[in-house]
């Protein structure tokens, strides 16, 4: 086991898989799946701007707040802006067909299957992530063939608390219990990876884009960098 760390947790999005973090889906030249809900369900309302207004007030109040909320609750919300008495089978539907759309583009970061597996050879590695679903990150996992390296997942939308909060930092200690100075958080969103976790303790590596003050590392500097 390394002398320095016992852990390293990872943010996902971002940090492991390359993703687009707009909450639309669709290229202009199909229904998404909000559009596509509405139809079924025979309301004529600006489904793009309900979609969008669905997300917007539930962010809001999640930066404020530091709680965070789920896709259920979003399709929720957007049925009543839409003026749909949904049931929960039909929101699900929404949901289910919306992540199909907007994970399709998502692929792994250079590098994230060799450090993950470099890493899990003497390191414990969890995955510590901000989601709005459950199945997401874990699915997200399997599909890149990432997750035998994760000895687990510890998400927001699971235990009610988004990074930056302490909160979730807290929850994700009391799971997988750790020293939090022999633990590495590596992350590509300053405030939620970076200046989170030091403030719970940990060390923090940045692998985001480029800025003033910021220079990020690459996934594969960090075995070594981590080891030493």
């Amino acid at each position: 086991m390394s002398a320095r760390f016992t852990d390293v947790w990872f943010d996902f999005f971002g940090t492991l898989v390359e993703y687009e973090p707009s909450v639309r889906t669709g290229d202009g030249t199909s229904l998404t799946a909000a559009q596509a809900f509405a139809l079924r369900h025979g309301s004529a309302a600006d489904a793009t701007g309900a979609w969008d207004r669905a997300w917007a007030e539930h962010e809001s109040k999640a930066r404020t707040t530091g709680r965070e909320y789920s896709m259920s609750q979003v399709a929720a919300r957007f049925a009543a802006l839409i003026g749909v008495d949904a049931s929960a089978d039909a929101r699900q539907e929404l949901v289910d067909e919306y992540l199909e759309a907007w994970t399709a583009p998502i692929r792994p970061r250079d590098g994230a299957a060799q450090t993950l597996a470099a890493l899990a050879k003497d390191h414990r590695v969890i995955v510590v992530s901000n989601t709005h679903d459950e199945r997401l990150v874990p699915d997200l996992l399997a599909r890149f063939a990432l997750g035998g390296h994760v000895t687990a997942t510890v998400l927001s939308v699971s235990e009610g608390w988004r990074k930056p909060h302490p909160n979730l930092f807290a929850s994700a200690l009391a799971r997988y219990p750790a020293d939090p100075a022999r633990v590495a958080f590596v992350g590509d969103t300053w405030d939620a990876d970076i200046e989170g976790p030091r403030r719970a303790g940990m060390s923090a590596f940045y692998v985001g884009p480029p800025a003033p003050a910021r220079s990020p590392l690459t996934l594969h500097d960090l075995p070594a960098l981590l080891r030493d």
